[in-house]
């Protein structure tokens, strides 16, 4: 009995509590639209009606400006919003974004983000790779399949690092060297996927080669600067074409 009027006298304390803060709260917004009937009573008093109007005129044009200025922002943080995903689903496709020098002009860098987002679409259309369509794990399909996703991605992400790594040791002159490395290097990885038959596709390696075309065309890392032209001759023609025929 004792516990059970414990109990009791708990629920009437809480319920007594709420209902003392229901009427505090209460008591405070009536005061406060009192007090702000008042100031409004005390303005029509002292303002004639065509005051009144305009200075709600003036208050709406305020109030425009503002949301005008809150859609502009809006607008600018979905278009970066955008960007942002953009940049991170390329991330985790294993594409991310390529790295640029100080003097690398604008057309260079729109003709590999060109590039790039060819790339991009190959792996999202699951053609960057190919494999084996049907592959069990200890009888699994479904085990098969995951293990298969994962070695494409694996191995997407493998050729990417070793493409950048060929860029990055590309000079004068040794263009066809690092072309013929790379080729090595995807036949090195296609060995570590071969229980599953995982390869780079022919678009893909070539989208690639057309990346180191690009820039080794810019930067006249396979022939010397013919006279007459500038180093810039590349913007004529360069992206997709024979980094022979860009330079003769």
């Amino acid at each position: 009995m004792d516990a059970l009027s414990n109990e009791t006298l708990m629920v009437v304390w809480v319920v007594a509590s709420t209902l003392a803060f229901v009427a505090l709260a209460l008591f405070l917004r009536s005061k406060h639209l009192k007090s702000k009937c008042q100031t409004v009573e005390a303005e029509v008093a002292e303002r004639s009606a065509e005051e009144l109007i305009e200075a709600l005129y003036v208050q709406n044009g305020e109030l425009e400006e503002k949301i005008a200025y809150g859609r502009q922002m809006l607008g600018k943080l979905t278009d970066a919003h955008l960007k942002a995903q953009t940049k991170v689903e390329k991330i985790k496709a294993g594409l991310p974004s390529p790295n640029f020098k100080a003097d690398d002009d604008e057309d260079l860098k729109a003709a590999i983000q060109q590039i790039r987002d060819k790339q991009y679409r190959l792996i999202e259309n699951n053609k960057a790779t190919t494999s084996l369509s049907e592959w069990s794990w200890f009888g699994s399909k479904s085990d098969g399949k995951t293990l298969i996703k994962t070695y494409n991605k694996l191995m997407i992400g493998a050729f990417n690092a070793e493409v950048d790594l060929a860029r990055s040791k590309i000079r004068r002159g040794s263009y066809d060297t690092a072309i013929n490395k790379l080729e090595k290097s995807v036949t090195a990885l296609e060995k570590l996927a071969e229980t599953v038959n995982v390869l780079i596709s022919p678009q893909y390696l070539q989208a690639k080669e057309e990346e180191l075309e690009i820039r080794a065309c810019a930067r006249r890392w396979w022939c010397a600067v013919p006279s007459g032209r500038s180093a810039g001759g590349w913007r004529s023609g360069c992206p997709g074409k024979s980094i022979r025929w860009c330079c003769e």
